[in-house]
C-alpha cells in the first residue's frame, strides 16, 4: 500500500516532462514513416499514416492493415525506426 501511495504523486511530477520530451522526440514523423511505439514491457513496429498537430495516426502490421489507433504525442512514446530497419 505504501508504493501505491507514493506512485501517485511520482506519476504527477513526471507527467510534465514526459509530454514535452515525447513531442520531441517524434517531431520528425511524417505519414509513410515507421516507428516503434513504445509501451511498458513492449515496443512494437509502426507505419505512421497520418499527423496532424500532436495526433499521429499508427498502423500496426501485425493486427491487419486495416487497423489503425489514433494516439496524442504527449501521451505515448513513439520513436522513429533508424534507416536499418526500413
Amino acid at each position: 500500500m505504501g508504493a501505491g501511495a507514493l506512485a501517485r504523486p511520482v506519476r504527477g511530477r513526471w507527467r510534465p516532462v514526459s509530454g514535452p520530451v515525447a513531442v520531441h522526440v517524434s517531431r520528425t514523423l511524417r505519414p509513410g514513416d515507421r516507428a516503434w511505439f513504445v509501451r511498458p514491457g513492449a515496443a512494437e513496429l509502426v507505419l505512421v499514416t497520418g499527423r496532424r498537430g500532436l495526433r499521429l495516426v499508427v498502423a500496426f502490421g501485425a493486427r491487419g492493415p486495416a487497423e489503425g489507433i489514433r494516439l496524442r504525442r504527449t501521451r505515448v512514446l513513439v520513436v522513429p525506426a533508424d534507416a536499418t530497419t526500413r
